[in-house]
């Protein structure tokens, strides 16, 4: 008997498989037919492209929650040698298999076989090195059941059937075309291609040698893939991908085999027809249709025009189309570098910073904001500059975006979170309630509110915010970004709760003076997808400052573990346990020295009045709150020196100086500035319902240029929606269209920014 579908039982699956990084979890979802549908997603639930799956075995199990997902899933790539076989609904309450056939199958693979997700199916694992490209690419989806060779993944459960082998076996191509054939029986048809005027291809292509033609072109790929995108009909759509076919190879049967594996085919193909069938009717047109046929020494193809089944022709070209990686875009990336030139070496978050440099290659920036962060936290609302307008407090919310992986975010704020709880449990005080007080990662409003009230003091540190970013489009949480706005301007907040169930439980909550810190990454694309203009002009997203490197840092190795440098961090864990104990006894009123204050204004003056005339909106928004983080930088970087720690503090006055202020100034203006606006501008292009928005922002993302079939993918529109919203950027001299051969010499067209 199956085991429960809720058992993980990934220690049964054979050990070659488990190690490959191509594995992933998965969720069951209700599709609108009623239909339960299987999902890749992330480990929160987050729904992504099963080609995204990037880890092994073990640690996508180590990711599994009951509570989220339903399983592991392995994804099938082009350069797999592993072959999954699904035989759905194939056993009675017995768990026998009811079909002879299929059981004799089973039994003469001898291969792994396990229970599928429902206990009612199977699943066999086979490899073979022998498989035609034309059945690689798709595999075959039947009622019948299915064979999976690359583009799909499977769910694999570990749960083994009865005493079939725990091993994956090696078989030949015959075995699998005795597969496809029981999935899909081949139709024998007397093909006879009529008379046409064509040029005699010179050299007969291979089934491969056809799929690699048909891949190398945007819109045979499409079609190949199943995609009408363009088409009036199906039927229209499978006419144009067998007109893509014979221009190929003229050898009717050739065309029928290779159709047959692509995502149009439809029982339709083999209706009868008189003496023919439908499937033959489209072929023998395709090829009366012909204008002209593949030449090897022609090979520079027209896209088939919209509507149209056939290009009007093929044109030839003396010259040799310029490879991708020498297209040249005029649209500059964000290289900005955040300096810390001037921060003095003995200043503590310059020396976490400069530790981690020697520890991990993740980027200064995501080192400099955790050390900010970390001191923002240990100060715990007890640090106050009072102005004319309002107090200005120690407070800072910060956003690490990246990409993910290579730039090391997670890794930067994961120690943090390792620095900071090693700091608070030093602490000396049995009893400490004002301590700062790690919030949940996951809460609704009310249990939010519920904390703050209990913890007016909290700090949150999310390594990947995208869920808490995805939740905040939910209509239960509506009104946590308010709830966020006052919690960061240290607004008493009183809330009423109408959902406790006993009429003793407390109903009506108060947080007074809240003091909360946030550090949070993620990846830019989550951020914009999650996310709004008004988010960023007005809303709570507006209280951050964000970090977003993007140049090319300096890789640094593995290495050995260094007692010398575990010293070194030891005491840089003894200079945060200072600032913490300081803060548990004084309350400090920050002022500016006379020249700070001057400093400070003149700044203010002149940014404020370029930017008014300037009338960036988006700038003037980010300048009203950045304003702020310049103080508290400063208070930050103040307390950071080493004076400040080694004082005793008989007073509870501390003046910023100048060279802190100006520190302070500098980044805002030279860089959290244009970060914010890098940001808002990709959240404005995501957010926004005009298709050359979105085109500019997909081709800015990737770097200034992209292929059309990438463009398609993304845009997820019809081809002649997009169509005339390319032609306008080229007509207005935004972007230019070219073809440019790929790594692989494939033949691509190719939008580049200007």
């Amino acid at each position: 008997m199956p085991d429960s579908n809720k058992t993980l039982h990934y220690l049964n699956i054979p050990e070659e498989l488990r190690e490959r990084e191509q594995w992933g979890l998965w969720k069951s979802e209700v599709m609108p037919n009623g239909k339960t549908d299987k999902i890749p997603c992330d480990a929160y639930g987050i729904s992504v492209a099963h080609q995204s799956f990037n880890r092994s075995c073990k640690e996508a199990a180590a990711e599994y929650n009951h509570k989220i997902h339903a399983g592991l899933g392995y994804s099938f790539r082009q350069d797999d040698p592993y072959v999954g076989v699904d035989y759905d609904h194939v056993l009675d309450v017995n768990q026998d298999i009811t079909d002879p056939d299929i059981a004799e199958e089973i039994t003469n693979l001898d291969s792994y076989t396990e229970f599928s997700q429902s206990g009612e199916g199977l699943h066999t694992l086979l490899k073979t090195d022998d498989c035609p490209d034309s059945l690689k690419a798709k595999g075959i989806h039947t009622k019948k059941g299915e064979i999976y060779f690359t583009g799909r993944f499977f769910a694999v459960t570990g749960n083994i059937y009865r005493d079939y082998p725990s091993e994956i076996r090696q078989v030949d191509q015959d075995t699998i075309l005795k597969i496809c054939h029981r999935l899909r029986p081949p139709v024998v048809n007397p093909f006879r291609a009529p008379a046409r005027r064509t040029r005699v291809t010179q050299t007969a292509l291979s089934d491969d040698q056809v799929m690699e033609h048909i891949r190398n072109n945007s819109k045979s790929q499409a079609l190949y893939d199943g995609n009408t995108a363009g088409y009036n009909s199906i039927s229209e759509a499978t006419l144009g991908l067998c007109n893509y076919l014979a221009f190929y190879t003229q050898d009717a049967g050739q065309i029928d085999s290779i159709f047959r594996s692509s995502g149009l085919m439809r029982p339709k193909w083999d209706e009868a027809r008189g003496n023919s069938t439908w499937g033959k009717d489209q072929i023998d047109k395709a090829l009366a249709d012909l204008k002209d046929t593949y030449d090897p020494n022609y090979y520079c193809q027209k896209e088939i025009a919209q509507g149209k089944a056939l290009a009007d022709g093929i044109f030839t070209s003396k010259e040799q189309p310029p490879d991708a990686k020498d297209l040249q875009s005029g649209y500059k990336a964000n290289k900005l570098k955040l300096d810390l030139s001037d921060i003095p070496a003995d200043n503590l978050i310059m020396q976490y910073a400069q530790h981690m440099a020697k520890r991990s290659d993740s980027y200064s920036e995501y080192q400099y904001a955790g050390a900010l962060f970390t001191i923002s936290t240990l100060m715990r609302g007890n640090a106050v500059v009072r102005f004319r307008h309002g107090d200005i407090h120690s407070n800072l919310w910060i956003m690490n975006l990246g990409l993910s992986t290579v730039s090391r975010k997670t890794t930067a704020v994961k120690k943090i979170n390792s620095l900071l709880s090693a700091v608070l449990q030093n602490s000396g005080t049995l009893i400490d309630l004002e301590a700062p007080h790690r919030c949940e990662n996951s809460f609704s409003p009310e249990a939010f509110i519920e904390s703050m009230a209990e913890h007016s003091t909290q700090y949150l540190i999310l390594d990947e915010c995208g869920q808490l970013l995805a939740d905040m489009q939910k209509a239960y949480m509506a009104n946590m970004r308010d709830i966020f706005c006052n919690i960061y301007d240290r607004s008493d907040y009183t809330r009423k709760l109408r959902s406790k169930k006993n009429k003793d439980e407390k109903t009506d909550f108060k947080i007074e003076k809240p003091y909360f810190t946030i550090l949070s990454a993620t990846v830019p694309d989550t951020l914009c997808r999650h996310s709004s203009t008004l988010d960023l002009q007005s809303g709570w997203l507006l209280r951050f400052m964000f970090t977003l490197p993007e140049y090319q840092k300096d890789y640094l190795a593995f290495e050995p573990a260094d007692h010398t440098l575990d010293r070194e961090y030891q005491d840089i864990i003894s200079g945060f346990n200072k600032v913490r104990k300081i803060f548990e006894t004084h309350n400090f009123e920050f002022v500016l020295s006379q020249d700070a204050l001057r400093h400070y204004q003149n700044w203010q003056r002149r940014i404020e009045i370029a930017l008014s005339e300037e009338g960036d909106e988006i700038k003037l928004s980010a300048f009203g709150r950045l304003a702020d983080n310049v103080i508290k930088i400063a208070m930050c970087l103040a307390v950071g020196d080493p004076a400040f720690n080694e004082h005793p503090h008989s007073s509870s006055i501390w003046t910023i100086e100048q060279r802190e202020l100006k520190i302070a100034c500098s980044q805002v203006e030279q860089y959290f500035i244009p970060i914010f606006c890098e940001v808002a501008e990709r959240v404005n292009r995501q957010d926004s319902k005009n298709l050359q928005d979105k085109i500019i922002a997909f081709l800015k993302r990737k770097g200034g240029k992209s292929t059309r079939s990438a463009l398609l993918k993304y845009i997820h529109r019809k081809a002649s929606d997009i169509n005339p919203e390319i032609g306008t950027l080229i007509e207005s001299n935004e972007l230019y269209e070219t073809e440019a051969k790929s790594d692989k010499g494939r033949l691509e067209r190719w939008y580049v920014l200007n």
